[in-house]
């Protein structure tokens, strides 16, 4: 058995290709038609809809399109060409002004004014009243052409076209129609029509609003009389009826008001005080003369020889300090109690010096006379204290009277401050009001003078009006016309085009909500997957050509081998963390290129000079082996089932260094098998014998077989076919290895043009060997 050639994608519906190109690999270079394709460094793409996304759509489906367009495009052109019936067209021109005819000289509308003056009149004559009165015409109600309407008023509104050529002052009416006898009288009769019920009837409008607007000033005018004559009254009432003086009056009373406020206050505080004060003497009247002042008699013993007996008693304490001090201020107390200190100093000197016959006798002389002395100051302190009880009477009473006047003075000046104070209280708010009334007043006359005004300016206006020519005046009528309209092949181009363009469209729609993929950027971008590389799709001519060596085969074959090797040398490059020596190739779906992809990788491993072996997983759907021209049995499946050993199962293939294991016949346990512990034997005793070990596995998303021998693999890449796999199932795909974590590599696109990919010959015939890996 040999492997003459591999399987690469085409342009055809096979996509094979045999080819035997050494594949040179080189390490770290691997396939460079994406820079930084690492998914950690892309930005996540948009998901919109662009021109690119169109473009791939219309070259996928073009031939279908464009067959269905042309087809769609004739009908539509035959059907425009009948349908597009010459007919007879008349057409009827008035005159609309920019301006209203005026006798003064004016200054013409703005534009925007005229624009919706132009529409207006369109609108109208158009308008359901215009058509009713044409057609109430009795030349007009027999025209067949009318009595075969059921409708004629909707079908004039819609058969009547009514436009302005070049935006001019021109409005031109059209009519189509077979007769062209019946068009014109028709023309006509709108025209007529118009200029009766809404032409003339503006000047009938204008007379109108002439009587309503004279009434309107009559009614203001007498109005605004009433008011005048108000104000006046008021403003003799006030004494003024200018504004800023009423403001000056009332800010003037405000004042007013507010010091005759503040001198109230203050005396009902001085009212308050003086009612204190009044309060406060006639208590301390009644504390005087309920509890007086006196001196009292001292008490002298009647044994005019006890040692006390001529010893002063003094006057009791008295609480009046101010009398004390009068007591003591007064000459004849002091001079009295000066004697009597001499006599008791010389009392003192005889008892120290006279003997006692001496001492009794001068002793007792001294005394009595100390006694008299100070009955005579008793005699002048009661003397004092009499005196000062009738002062402080009299004081007393004329303090009382004072208090009393003043408090009367007091509450007299409040009476007359509240008096005051209510008077300029209701002044300033009658002041506040008046001006109010006034204001308001003023302005009311204001806006009736405005009113009025502007009803006499448009009184005259109107009146200048009705003695100007109208803004619509009869230019030309409808004429029968002699000859028929051309056909519009405006109207046919565009029924062809859209004949065209309708199946186009439709089928680019039908490929966009597809999703399918258009070049590697659409899964690195949109789907986040690490793409390790792309291989090209091989031109038919090669294909037929195969077995000639020319330049063009040589180029092909040398760029599917710099495709192949970038993929294996990115794949299988040593690590520092991890070498992937088991992995698997599958895709989300059937027929998207994994078996094509495996026996690449297969083969390109094998020219590296690594021991490869490849197997086929793929047990419902094998293809391996009639690639490869092997037998499907004995294969996986037979091992499985422990009908034969592994190294029964393993084919060569005719190149060095790859061997190849079919996947056998497929039966109804062979699921059960691929859950028994002989896969984790299996995969032990091949990774003992190889270097690699490529694993050509089912579909991801239609069976679970994928899924189970992910267990057992390093990782998985995924082949991706160029405008046949879809984004949407590719990212299921991915998710559901996620789910029974299964480690994913990434993803090969398959199928894309050759300016996608790395377009690098190498002009040295020179191979790179891969490290080998011992078990």
């Amino acid at each position: 058995m040999s492997l003459n050639n591999a399987n690469l994608p085409q342009e055809s519906s096979k996509r094979d290709i045999r080819v035997d190109a050494p594949v040179e690999l080189v390490t770290g270079h691997a396939n460079d038609f994406l820079s930084n394709n690492d998914v950690e460094s892309e930005e996540l793409g948009g998901g919109g809809i662009g021109v690119s996304q169109i473009l791939h759509a219309l070259r996928r489906r073009w031939l279908p399109a464009f067959s269905i367009g042309i087809v769609l495009a004739t009908a539509g052109v035959a059907l425009a060409w009948v349908l597009d019936v010459p007919e007879y067209t008349t057409r009827a021109m008035l005159r609309i002004s920019s301006s209203q005819g005026s006798l003064l000289k004016q200054d013409g509308e703005k534009t925007g004014d005229f624009d919706v003056y132009k529409l207006t009149h369109r609108q109208l004559l158009r308008g359901p009243f215009v058509i009713n009165a044409a057609l109430r015409d009795p030349e007009v109600a027999k025209l067949p052409v009318i009595k075969e309407k059921v409708d004629p008023v909707s079908w004039l509104q819609g058969a009547l076209s009514v436009n302005f050529p070049d935006n001019a002052e021109i409005m031109e009416v059209k009519l189509s129609g077979e007769s062209p006898q019946s068009i014109s009288k028709i023309v006509n009769a709108v025209v007529q029509a118009y200029m009766d019920e809404v032409v003339d009837a503006e000047a009938n409008m204008r007379r109108s609003r002439l009587s309503s607007l004279e009434r309107a000033y009559s009614e203001t005018e007498n109005e605004l009389r009433s008011k005048r004559s108000e104000f006046r009254r008021l403003a003799d009432t006030l004494g003024t009826g200018d504004t800023a003086s009423l403001s000056l009056v009332q800010q003037n009373a405000l004042q007013q008001f507010a010091a005759l406020r503040s001198e109230l206050t203050r005396v009902q505080l001085d009212l308050l005080r003086a009612k204190g004060k009044l309060a406060g003497i006639q208590s301390s009247v009644a504390a005087n003369l309920t509890e007086p002042v006196v001196a009292k008699k001292p008490v002298v013993e009647e044994e005019e020889n006890a040692p006390d007996a001529k010893q002063d008693v003094p006057l009791e304490e008295d609480s009046d300090v101010e009398l004390q001090n009068i007591l003591a201020s007064d000459e004849v107390i002091a001079a009295l109690k000066s004697q009597i200190m001499q006599l008791e100093a010389e009392i003192l000197n005889v008892e120290q010096t006279a003997v006692p016959g001496i001492q009794e006798q001068y002793v007792g002389k001294y005394r009595d006379t100390i006694v008299e002395l100070e009955e005579h100051v008793r005699l002048r302190k009661d003397q004092i204290v009499k005196g000062r009880a009738q002062w402080q009477a009299a004081n007393f009473k004329a303090s009382v009277d004072k208090a009393r006047s003043e408090v009367v003075l007091l509450e007299q000046m409040e009476k007359q401050l509240v008096d005051s104070v209510t008077t300029f209280e209701k002044e300033a708010k009658q002041f506040g009001r008046s001006s109010i009334d006034v204001e308001m007043m003023r302005t009311e006359i204001d806006s009736l003078e405005g009113i009025l005004s502007r009803l006499g300016h448009e009184i005259e206006n109107t009146k200048i009006e009705l003695k100007s020519d109208s803004r619509v005046t009869f230019f030309q009528d409808a004429q029968p016309p002699k000859s028929k309209n051309p056909r519009s092949f405006a109207k046919i181009g565009m029924f062809g085009f859209a004949g065209m363009m309708i199946p186009v469209a439709g089928f680019v729609f039908w490929d966009l909500r597809s999703q399918r993929i258009n070049a590697p950027s659409d899964i690195s971008k949109n789907l986040r997957i690490n793409v390790l590389g792309a291989i090209p799709f091989v031109p038919r001519s090669v294909l037929v050509n195969s077995s000639r060596n020319s330049k063009k085969q040589e180029y092909w074959k040398n760029l599917i081998a710099e495709s192949v090797g970038g993929i294996v040398a990115r794949l299988f490059r040593p690590s520092a963390t991890r070498q992937y020596r088991v992995v698997m190739i599958s895709s989300a779906l059937a027929g998207e290129g994994k078996t094509t992809l495996a026996g690449q990788i297969a083969y390109a491993l094998a020219e590296s000079g690594a021991r490869t072996i490849l197997v086929d997983f793929d047990l419902r759907r094998p293809a391996l082996d009639t690639a490869f021209d092997v037998n499907l049995v004995p294969g996986v499946t037979e091992w499985l089932s422990g009908e034969v050993e592994i190294q029964d199962a393993i084919q060569e293939t005719g190149m060095r260094n790859l061997d190849i294991i079919a996947a056998g016949d497929w039966g109804h346990n062979s699921f059960r098998e691929l859950t028994s512990n002989r896969m984790d034997a299996f995969f032990k005793k091949l990774r003992q014998e190889y270097d690699y070990v490529i694993v050509d596995g089912s579909p991801i998303l239609p069976v679970v077989d994928a899924r189970l021998i992910g267990q057992y693999v390093d990782g998985v890449v995924m082949a991706v076919l160029r405008d046949i796999s879809r984004g949407v199932k590719v990212e299921e795909a991915r998710e559901l290895l996620n789910v029974f974590n299964v480690p994913f590599l990434g993803a090969v696109v398959v199928g894309i043009t050759k300016e996608d990919v790395y377009n690098y010959t190498s002009q040295r015939n020179r191979k790179k060997q891969l490290v080998h890996v011992e078990s």
